[in-house]
């Protein structure tokens, strides 16, 4: 069925909702973890409720002010920088909308955070607003796991689901996307959607009607481009057979919807997690390593079942050994990589011991205690800080890749990397998400001139990603970012769907909203909007 009924929740009186147009408060949403842009907006409002979100909403779509959606922060792409209007800051929605738990779910707290847990069908019903390290450990306390592990774990759990964000055990897991089960969202007009994954699909037209409780429909039609079938954040989801509506608001980064509520599927807590970095000779003997890793890992007889698979690359190690020094000299590439330990641990371990020596693993490092392990997560984590601090060093910004290709294709572009990365005449590092094909190429110019040459190798990678199959953003979504070629600006999205796809992008928002005020500037540019 493609048809589902909006409700419209009980009406609040916006003036007893917290706000601030306080521009030293306001100064503190104005930006994201990039620092790309720096945006603008005459206030901030905080509700608590869902009935609240809706009411601001309500009020916003009656007056056509735009509002920008503020999670935690933590974005990489501007995703939650305001160009002007308010802000709808989503912090303070810390518990599920219902005030009491359904059948076979019971209620979980800590002081601050409140989630209602069924145990026996392995699912949490959890607010938007709850970290990722504080539903980590509520969860770990029940023996419990969500599993996907972005690596910013303070960025809230509605934010991972605007951009449908992933982490390294996405190799194992999937991204955010395969574990939502059910979303609440408020669409722009203050109604209420409740999405359970299964129930609502898109007909064979691709069209989905939402029925508004003022007695509308919307008729909401979705792009023609086929989603890339890679680990893939880039634009409105798009499924070849039918698509489920639950999916077209996961990574939407927040132009069709607030999320007020989440239900996420969960896996009883592995008793360990066994982790090992190998240091191999060359680049090709690590990625042959990895190979056989993944097809070990896809053998149902293989005792070998990888959560991670992570890469880094000569020159990331060569910056790690200023921090790290115990790194080896000889190394030329290195693979960490994670693997649940339930039983028969001695047997696993020998298998993995098996593949490293196989592949001319020159040195292991294999972490057993808590010490090492977090130490080994630390130095995956230290990339893109050093990164950074080698940019903010210079003066200049870091420019990098979220490129993800199919299978098949890790060689091609493994050798564009190098290729393309040696030719540019900037100092830059590869490392990252390899059991996904998905690396992050980060150049560090050093000046206005290497800063050109970055950007243009930039495009050259992602135009080749997109080539090869792939994704120009497999991560981090698109949010407001864009690019300069040919005197012309085009957001990020044109290297993927050229105008067309952009196109149609901006109709099935402007159809689900048709006043143009959720997120504006998000995935395509504002003016696309203002044309319809």
């Amino acid at each position: 069925m493609n048809t589902i009924h909006a409700i419209r929740p009980p009406d609040v009186e916006l003036n007893t909702i917290r706000s601030s147009d306080d521009p030293m408060v306001i100064e503190n949403y104005l930006t994201d973890e990039s620092t790309a842009i720096i945006g603008e907006a005459e206030r901030v409002l905080y509700p608590t409720t869902e009935a609240e979100v809706a009411a601001v909403l309500r009020d916003c779509y009656g007056s056509g002010t735009a509002v920008s959606i503020s999670g935690g922060g933590t974005g990489l792409t501007c995703s939650r920088v305001p160009l002007g209007g308010v802000v709808l800051s989503t912090e303070r929605l810390i518990a599920p909308v219902a005030k009491e738990s359904g059948t076979g779910e019971r209620i979980i707290s800590d002081g601050k955070y409140t989630l209602f847990l069924n145990d026996e069908e392995f699912y949490a019903v959890a607010p938007p607003a709850i970290m990722l390290q504080e539903l980590s450990a509520l969860l770990a306390a029940e023996g419990l796991l969500y599993p996907p592990n972005p690596t910013e774990t303070t960025a809230f759990l509605g934010g991972t689901v605007a951009c449908n964000a992933s982490g390294g055990r996405t190799f194992q897991y999937g991204a955010t996307r395969v574990w939502v089960q059910r979303l609440r969202v408020a669409l722009s007009c203050g109604d209420i959607l409740d999405i359970k994954r299964g129930e609502v699909f898109s007909d064979e037209n691709g069209q989905f009607e939402i029925r508004l409780s003022c007695g509308e429909t919307l008729c909401v039609q979705l792009p023609s481009y086929q989603t890339p079938a890679v680990k893939d954040a880039s634009g409105y989801f798009v499924d070849p057979d039918s698509t489920d509506l639950v999916d077209l608001f996961i990574g939407c980064e927040g132009t069709l919807g607030v999320v007020t509520e989440v239900q996420i599927g969960l896996l009883p807590l592995p008793p360990d997690i066994f982790a090992c970095t190998g240091y191999f000779p060359s680049i090709e003997a690590a990625i042959e390593f990895v190979r056989a890793a993944r097809n070990a890992t896809h053998d149902a007889a293989s005792p070998i079942d990888a959560l991670a698979i992570e890469y880094f690359d000569p020159h990331a190690l060569r910056m790690l050994r200023q921090t790290y020094p115990n790194i080896p000299e000889n190394a030329g590439a290195a693979i960490y990589f994670e693997q649940a330990i339930a039983s028969d641990e001695d047997e696993i371990l020998g298998e993995w011991l098996e593949l490293l020596e196989e592949h001319g693993c020159i040195e292991d490092w294999s972490g057993f205690s808590d010490k090492d392990k977090t130490e080994m997560v630390d130095i995956r984590h230290a990339v893109p800080e050093l990164c950074h601090q080698a940019v903010r060093q210079a003066g200049t910004h870091k420019v990098a890749t979220d490129v993800a290709v199919p299978d098949h294709a890790l060689d091609e572009i493994m050798a564009a990397y190098q290729e393309i990365g040696e030719a540019s005449g900037v100092q830059y590092v590869l490392f990252g998400h390899i059991g996904n094909n998905h690396l992050h190429w980060d150049a560090l110019p050093a000046n206005e001139e290497e800063l050109a040459a970055s950007q243009k190798a930039f495009l050259a990678l992602s135009r080749k990603g997109v080539e090869l199959g792939g994704t120009i953003s497999a991560e981090h979504g698109v949010g407001k970012k864009a690019f300069e070629e040919d005197g012309q600006t085009r957001p990020y999205l044109y290297l993927m769907y050229g105008e067309t796809g952009l196109r149609e992008i901006a109709r099935t928002k402007h159809q689900l909203d048709p006043r143009n005020i959720l997120n504006r500037g998000n995935i395509v540019p504002a003016s696309y909007l203002d044309e319809l």
